[in-house]
């Protein structure tokens, strides 16, 4: 049926009334997948009620399909070779064609279409295209004929990851109403908060993701004890064979560079890629929005386990949630291991008094002392200032206001592997008397921790090990009960004043400092 038999029966129907929908269900009943479009039809039965009787189409205005000859083709590639960024207008403006005919020249005759301008860090030199072209056929060749081999490539950058995300352009587009205002996005500057991360993966996945705290800088000797030596001890952990030589891609940054990192490469066999230079999209993570991309695929994969499970997880928080009603039972955690320890509330109670009721080390008082010793230490801290002992900025972070006595909890020992599980008796500092001045006073202790018998860290103690010449020695771990609590307190101030000021009298003047130190009295 054609369309004017169809626009024939569209007349009629709206002559009698019939709306628009219906005359639309009609067709479509009838001719099914070949009956017009709904606004096809809503369009003609409106021009029929408005009176129209004609249904053939009107007249079309418009330059003639002879336009498109090979000297307005050749025009329009003249315009786009001397400006290859001009707008329609700008070629229409040259030519005199009409938009739809340049629309046709440029996309069936010249075969062209019109893409934003890729963005380049550096203007490359010819000798730094041919080394850039040298190295990648190099690689690609390795690859090629299996002397490197994908699983084996070690890749990672560090990007800056703004806290709020305006996502792209399209991203943006939200849905409107009639006469409704589109929403504002506020676009972000440089200063909004930000976090700098490292991250390194490999083809099976992710192997680090580090964040760097604020005000620290990437050197190389950070990015060696931070970020390689974590990645390179996760990969010895996965590995299935010894052999296996890894390779290691980043970009050509300083701290990539330094001979340091370099030689530390070299010692653990780990062979490096070479990199071309001021090759920003050769980097293998140059930017936030692909550190999103990569952590959305992330996501996406950890969306679709969980909805696997989602079930079985859904019963599992709804049977706790069903405990935590019962009161003569505690819901906790292990000591040291993950999970969830249900214990009775009477047993827990038990355990907790007998903890309490060694005198050693707790003492039962009748009334709260906080208030009292919060006032005492706040006279001691501003009489300290006063002697120039402590600056106005540690008297202000040292300065307790509205603390709080500390609250002691247990968590079963279930590593010991006994009958009646032990408690860890945890007794948590944060908002009490002397939690802000142990903050002041970890700053002023920090220049101690430069000595050969302590360490900072674990990644500290595996460095030093590595670098001590130590042949046929055996490593003994001592495990010392409440140390913390059975401190000779006087001898321990000793030692710490002897090693911040080796001449004590010269610096006892103070008087508050002398109550302090034994051998001044």
């Amino acid at each position: 049926m054609t369309d004017e038999f169809n626009r024939y029966y569209i007349k009629i129907r709206a002559i009698l009334g019939i709306d628009s929908k219906t005359i639309f269900d009609e067709l479509t009943e009838a001719l099914g997948p070949d009956a017009p479009l709904y606004p096809t039809v809503r369009r003609w039965a409106k021009r029929f009620r408005e009176g129209r009787d004609d249904v053939t189409d009107d007249p079309r205005s418009g330059r003639p399909i002879s336009v498109l000859t090979d000297e307005n083709v050749e025009r329009v590639r003249q315009v786009i070779e001397d400006d290859p960024h001009s707008t329609y207008d700008d070629i229409m403006g040259e030519t005199d064609l009409s938009r739809g005919t340049i629309e046709r020249i440029i996309h069936d005759r010249l075969k062209m279409r019109k893409v934003t301008s890729r963005w380049v860090a550096h203007q490359l030199t010819d000798e730094q295209k041919q080394k850039r072209l040298r190295i990648c056929r190099q690689n690609l060749e390795k690859f090629r004929n299996g002397t490197w081999h994908l699983c084996d490539v070690i890749t990672g950058d560090e990007t800056w990851i703004y806290h709020r995300q305006i996502g792209r352009k399209s991203s943006n587009a939200t849905w409107v109403g009639e006469n409704e205002l589109p929403r504002t996005i506020v676009r972000r500057n440089r200063f909004e908060p930000r976090t700098l991360l490292c991250f390194f993966f490999k083809s099976t996945g992710s192997l680090l993701i580090h964040k760097v705290d604020k005000g620290k800088t990437i050197d190389h000797d950070y990015y060696i004890d931070n970020c390689l030596i974590p990645v390179i001890n996760e990969i010895r952990k996965k590995e299935k064979s010894s052999r296996t030589t890894y390779k290691m891609l980043h970009d050509n940054g300083p701290p990539h560079t330094h001979p340091d990192v370099i030689d530390y490469l070299m010692e653990e066999g780990i062979e490096i890629i070479p990199h071309p230079p001021y090759s920003p999209d050769l980097a293998p993570l140059s930017t936030a929005s692909e550190l999103r991309e990569i952590v959305n695929s992330f996501r996406k994969v950890a969306q679709a386990k969980l909805k696997e499970v989602g079930v079985g997880h859904r019963k599992t928080f709804g049977i706790l949630r069903s405990l935590a009603k019962n009161k003569s039972i505690i819901i906790t955690r292990p000591g040291k291991e993950r999970g969830v320890v249900i214990m009775d509330r009477a047993d827990y109670v038990q355990r907790m008094n007998a903890i309490l009721d060694d005198r050693s080390a707790f003492t039962l008082i009748n009334s709260d002392p906080t208030l009292e010793n919060e006032n005492e230490l706040r006279t001691l801290m501003l009489l300290l200032k006063k002697e120039g002992f402590i600056s106005d900025n540690e008297y202000n972070l040292a300065c307790p206001t509205g603390s709080r006595p500390a609250r002691i909890y247990g968590l079963p020992k279930l590593h010991k592997k006994k009958e009646n599980y032990p408690l860890r008796p945890v007794m948590p500092a944060t908002n009490t008397v002397t939690y802000v001045l142990g903050k002041m006073l970890t700053n002023r202790l920090n220049q101690l921790e430069a000595s050969p018998y302590t360490v900072k860290d674990s990644l500290d103690f595996v460095k030093k090990i590595r670098a001590s010449e130590l042949v046929a020695k055996t490593m003994v771990s001592f495990y010392i009960k409440s140390l913390f609590t059975n401190f000779p307190l006087t001898y321990t101030i000793d030692l710490i004043l002897d090693k911040m000021y080796p001449t004590c009298p010269s610096v006892c003047q103070y008087k508050q400092r002398s109550r302090l130190c034994v051998e001044c009295q």
